[in-house]
């Protein structure tokens, strides 16, 4: 794959996501200067009467910081997200320390989140705080816990729900940011408050906290404990719908059981939750929570090959986001990679990295770069731009982001977290693609050494996680069997690939794209190091017919199955088949041709407005004449799809 000579084109990750303090000059007026008209103020160069005290309250802080700390809680946001700015900007002490040492208080976060639609100013704050020092996020605990549990010696019920509702709201903020263990051990401390001999009320209480508990603790790959709380939680639903007893936000509940069990490669039990979940919606939830719902859904009905539903659900997420949440807001941002990640799956390349490039450039703006949700964008634009650019063999931007997701990821996590195995593992398919691209015999052994050492490390991690019997061992098999056959080892590769392939339609299903994607490689590897022809051909056969089945004619991977027979043949000498997939080949790049003319469009590659959502989501009912004019309208419609 050597010789590319396609200029790659350089993206600007950095550009403000928006110009709205850009100011332009006004055009030229006709009249004379001596003229003295009176001209009206740019909304766009003049800042507004309440920035302007903001500003004014900020420069004062250190003296009326008592006072200032009795404005209600929506100004008091605004406040300490202007202080922050202007610590920013001029990098001040005395700014610095009244961060640090106000956003330590309990009770004043717990104010502060109670301004529900204005949290998302506290990102930046806290983030900077808890990158500075490791000990911010230590005393916050700490301090969380004392007062949970000294105010609590007197127990009431009023002070119950006081104390877990600040720590639900608490250890939800430091989720969002990507802080999982501080997360887990504040909702931790809450549930302790509740755990006992429970009532129906404390039930529905445990069924909430204890949910989420599980849920901080899946995102952070500690599995036991989440699946013993994932028994109790589904064990008091049960009793509670025995008894009648009205459940709230269940919808949500059944989510983070759908979540927890996709990431164990639970793919049937979570497809069962997802679908609980939807059925469970309403548009009562706050937006954030039907994204969340509608992202599990989504991912459930990729894994069931159930496309179209997981294309129409994915978009239903990032127009509702847009509609109530804005196209700054972190929800927003959470149902562009929901939507990426379904435009990934069904070989919509480009699009993928559009919706990827979105999501980056507002995490960046509210969390900062060094920040797990940034990190998770980088590495998802890593592997995407991978894929896009494989054949023409760019790889600089991909390796790129691959590498700043593992820094990010090892200085928030630590390097023996699982969460870095995966960013590892696309750093080493980036690596093995440039190694063999070099030239220089060299640097090839150089990266291709450290490609392997990349693979087995998260192999390891992974192995210790999810053990030999599972999906993603699999899938790290088959990238080890990719590497051995660049390093000319190829029993070895021989030995993985096969092990790749019985674990994953062990767990799969014989048709699943990953048994599709070993099973060509296995070919590959027969075809083009091994020689060994009458093997080879009818693992390209399946290849094809997994490929055709999922995705159609103008599926990407076709092409890497017809180069490989049409190199048997030639090798063989079977010139009528050789000319037979040449024209077979020649169709294929006029269908890819026609996929990817599609992928381009609006259609596929922006987020679509509500109204655009509607118009797509009726053109593919059949005899609907009503008019779907409301978010529900979207949700009653997908729940309908096969």
């Amino acid at each position: 794959m050597s010789g590319r000579k396609v200029q790659y084109p350089r993206i600007n990750f950095y550009r403000p996501h928006d110009s709205f303090h850009t100011s332009y000059p006004s055009p030229r007026s006709h009249k004379s200067h001596r003229s003295r008209t009176r001209k009206e103020p740019s909304l766009h160069s003049h800042r507004s009467l309440y920035e302007v005290c903001l500003s004014k309250l900020v420069l004062c802080s250190d003296q009326l910081i008592i006072l200032i700390n009795r404005l209600p809680e929506p100004l008091l946001c605004d406040f300490y997200g202007a202080l922050h700015q202007f610590n920013r900007n001029c990098a001040n002490p005395v700014y610095a320390r009244i961060l640090a040492n106000q956003l330590s208080d309990i009770s004043l976060l717990n104010r502060l989140l109670n301004a529900e639609h204005r949290r998302s100013i506290l990102y930046g704050p806290i983030q900077v705080l808890c990158c500075e020092s490791r000990e911010y996020l230590e005393q916050l605990v700490l301090s969380f816990s004392h007062l949970c549990h000294s105010e609590m010696a007197h127990p009431s019920e009023s002070l119950l729900v006081y104390w877990v509702t600040c720590g639900v709201r608490l250890g939800q903020l430091l989720q969002e940011m990507g802080w999982y263990r501080a997360a887990s051990e504040i909702v931790r401390v809450v549930l302790s408050l509740i755990d006992g001999d429970l009532s129906n009320r404390r039930k529905d209480m445990f069924v909430e906290t204890g949910s989420r508990l599980m849920h901080s603790l899946s995102c952070d790959c500690q599995f036991p404990e989440a699946q013993e709380l994932e028994s109790k939680c589904i064990q008091y639903i049960s009793e509670l719908t025995s008894a009648n007893h009205q459940i709230p936000n269940l919808a949500v509940v059944y989510a983070r059981l759908a979540a927890l069990n996709d990431i164990l490669c639970n793919y049937s039990v979570a497809r069962r939750w997802a679908l609980k979940a939807l059925e469970c919606v309403s548009l009562q939830l706050p937006v954030k929570s039907i994204v969340f719902v509608f992202g599990q859904a989504s991912k459930s009905c990729v894994v069931s090959k159930k496309f179209r539903k997981a294309e129409s659900i994915a978009r239903g997420a990032v127009n509702i986001s847009s509609l109530y949440c804005g196209t700054n807001d972190p929800v927003y941002s959470d149902a562009l990679m929901h939507l990426g990640y379904c435009n990934l799956s069904i070989d919509l390349t480009s699009a993928a990295v559009t919706c990827f490039e979105r999501a980056h450039t507002i995490r960046q703006e509210i969390f900062g770069e060094n920040c797990v949700q940034s990190a998770f964008c980088h590495e998802d634009l890593a592997y995407s731009l991978y894929v896009k650019n494989y054949l023409e063999g760019f790889f600089r931007g991909a390796l790129e982001h691959a590498e700043m997701s593992i820094c990010t990821f090892l200085s928030s996590l630590g390097s023996d977290h699982l969460i870095t195995a995966s960013a590892r593992r696309v750093k080493a398919l980036i690596q093995e693609e440039i190694a063999i691209d070099s030239k220089d015999m060299a640097k090839r052994q150089k990266l291709l050494n450290e490609a392997l050492q990349l693979h087995l490390g998260s192999l390891s991690l992974t192995m210790k996680a999810f053990g030999e019997d599972s999906v993603p061992t699999a899938k790290h098999y088959g990238n080890l069997g990719r590497l051995y056959q660049s390093l000319k080892e190829f029993q070895k590769a021989e030995g993985y690939h096969k092990d790749a392939i019985r674990i994953k339609e062990k767990h799969l299903g014989p048709d699943d794209y990953e048994v599709g994607l070993s099973v060509g490689h296995l070919a590959a590897l027969y075809c083009y190091d091994m020689e060994e022809f009458l093997l080879a051909e009818p693992l390209y056969f399946r290849s094809i017919h997994i490929g055709l089945k999922l995705f159609g004619e103008g599926f990407s991977g076709l092409e890497f199955d017809y180069r490989g027979l049409i190199h048997l043949y030639k090798k063989t000498g079977d010139f009528a088949n050789q000319m037979k997939f040449m024209s077979k080949f020649d169709e294929y790049r006029f269908k890819r041709d026609q996929v990817s003319e599609k992928g381009a469009t609006k259609e596929d590659r922006e987020p679509l407005t509500l109204l655009d959502t509607l118009e797509v989501l009726q053109s593919e009912t059949q005899g609907a004449e009503q008019t779907m004019d409301t978010s529900e309208s979207i949700l009653n419609y997908i729940l309908s799809q096969d």
